[in-house]
């Protein structure tokens, strides 16, 4: 199983996130964008013509966004290096992105609650929630492109509500 990097390197990705995604006008974009469509921003080396200024020209949204390191595994690890333009199909590249990504977040998330001072059955549950979630997210391609990550992310959740009333709250 590949070693997953839970933070994302835009330097080894094609910038997915500038283009699998879908977005409408709003406070954060100021643009709308169907999904699979690039960016009227990015330039042909991936990179974007308003980086610098984002949150100034009204994309807050692509200043917060985090991949959490799917952008680079996917088109490192999944993809062998291809770019999106290069495929005949890039759907997949796109769907499988959105896809590892929502997993990669709640890993994260996982990741974060596992240094969380618990019980041991309560970290035995999130090591296991974060096995199981490398498994799905490092699968071959078809395999990853049926995950149901509805049902991933409320499984997710239902671990993490274990933990919740083991967390300090400085206001009881």
């Amino acid at each position: 199983m590949p070693d997953l990097n839970l933070t994302a390197d835009c330097e080894q990705c094609c910038a997915l996130c500038c283009v699998a995604p879908g977005f409408v006008q709003s406070p954060e974009f100021a643009i709308s964008k169907q999904a699979h469509a690039p960016c009227p921003n990015l330039e042909p080396d991936f990179r974007c013509k308003l980086h610098a200024e984002l949150g100034d020209r009204g994309f807050a949204g692509c200043v917060t966004y985090d991949c959490y390191g799917a952008g680079q595994y996917i088109t490192q690890t999944l993809f062998e290096g291809q770019t999106w333009p290069a495929l005949a199909d890039p759907a997949q590249m796109f769907d499988s992105f959105m896809l590892a990504r929502d997993l990669f977040e709640q890993l994260s998330l996982l990741e974060t609650a596992l240094k969380v001072e618990t019980p041991t059955n309560i970290q035995n549950q999130l090591r296991a929630r974060v096995a199981h979630l490398e498994s799905l997210a490092t699968n071959k391609l078809d395999d990853l492109l049926e995950v149901d990550v509805a049902a991933e992310r409320a499984a997710t959740l239902q671990v993490l509500q274990e933990l919740a009333p083991h967390l300090k709250n400085p206001d009881r």
